[in-house]
């Protein structure tokens, strides 16, 4: 696995690069003139791209399509071709008549609107449909260590990596107990916004503008504690929220004290990831740990982290803990020199870059 870029702490240059945007949806516009006008108006407004599409391509992408808009004597047309369905929306220039009121009714639409009068009530119902969309394509992992040096931290920053290969991520530093993702990233110098810095006065955030606040590494924009200060439950769990309605990955980095914030850490996540050294030292240590998430959440796996240096195997691990056995990874040669030097960056064999692809394919293949 290969990261599509280097990370160099000489080079300031380096400690920015540009951020994913959100994936557009497909809307499938069939309309005509002044109404064509208006609809690409109102989706530029909504933030949503257009495809402009015949009867053809309208009947093929139906089902699939995040939402279709239909001119009203496209309707009319179409309606008795396709099933029903709740995001379809019928178009007119003015107000509808009966025929564009019954083609709603036999397609199940949303409503019909007349435009450019009804621009902004269009906005807002492609907007509400988008906002569900992506919370629903959303995942938060929380990744927390079975015992003390298990390589939570640096799990972390790799599944957010690796993650940043297909879609926007978010990396949340909940742990005020270690050095700063920022730092393991080695973009601690990078401008840009800390948890102590966040002020949240009204509770919301715009996921958006968050993204533009605080520094990233690659695509994967990361709000680390700093000076031992991390997040409050509430802030976490703000943070958390309006990454989802983008429709985010959010990888959080648990605290290990046992507290508000690490429940809020649980309760947040689609997938919590425990990580335990091959020891048994260190799987006695994971069993209490594994015990109280389990309290919390029953969607919980592990990673098993070499070396092995008595010969326990990944499997007599899983057993013994008694959850999932999510990856297994064997010591990542030369890491603490690399974080030493540059900050974390995986290479086309890693190991750690591996075990994230995996857990990451678990996660794609629904845990909820």
């Amino acid at each position: 696995m290969t990261v599509p870029y280097d990370l160099d702490r000489s080079d300031p240059a380096s400690l920015t690069a540009p951020q994913v945007a959100a994936p557009h949806r497909l809307v499938l516009v069939a309309a005509r003139g002044d109404v064509l006008d208006a609809v690409r108006r109102v989706l530029a407004a909504a933030d949503l791209g257009c495809v402009e599409a015949d009867d053809r391509l309208v009947l093929a992408r139906w089902t699939d399509a995040h939402a279709v808009i239909l001119g009203s004597d496209r309707a009319a047309a179409l309606a008795s071709r396709v099933p029903r369905r709740a995001a379809a929306f019928v178009v007119a220039d003015g107000e509808p008549d009966v025929h564009a009121w019954k083609a709603a009714a036999v397609l199940g639409a949303a409503g019909v609107f007349a435009l450019p009068a009804e621009d902004a009530a269009l906005v807002a119902a492609l907007s509400a449909i988008s906002t569900a969309a992506a919370a629903d394509d959303a995942d938060v992992v929380t990744v927390l260590g079975g015992c003390g040096g298990a390589g939570a931290s640096v799990f972390a920053a790799t599944l957010a990596l690796a993650g940043a290969n297909e879609r926007r991520v978010l990396l949340a530093d909940a742990d005020d107990g270690g050095c700063g993702l920022d730092t393991l990233l080695g973009i601690e110098d990078a401008p840009g916004l800390r948890w102590p810095g966040l002020r949240l006065e009204t509770g919301r955030v715009a996921p958006d503008s968050l993204r533009a606040a605080v520094p990233s590494a690659g695509a994967v924009a990361v709000l680390a504690c700093a000076d031992g200060r991390g997040p409050s439950p509430a802030a976490l769990r703000a943070v958390v929220e309006a990454s989802c309605d983008a429709g985010d990955l959010v990888v959080i980095d648990a605290p290990r004290g046992v507290g508000d914030l690490q429940d809020t850490a649980l309760d947040l996540a689609d997938l919590v990831v425990i990580v335990v050294p091959a020891t048994v030292r260190s799987v006695i240590a994971a069993r209490p740990v594994i015990s109280r998430v389990r309290a919390r959440t029953s969607h919980v796996g592990a990673v098993v982290r070499g070396p092995s240096p008595g010969g326990l195997a990944a499997a007599d691990v899983e057993r013994s803990i008694g959850v999932p056995l999510l990856a297994t990874m064997r010591a990542e040669r030369g890491l603490d020199a690399v974080l030493e030097r540059q900050g974390l960056r995986l290479g086309r064999r890693s190991a750690l870059g591996a075990a994230a692809d995996d857990v990451l394919d678990v996660l794609g293949a629904g845990v909820r």
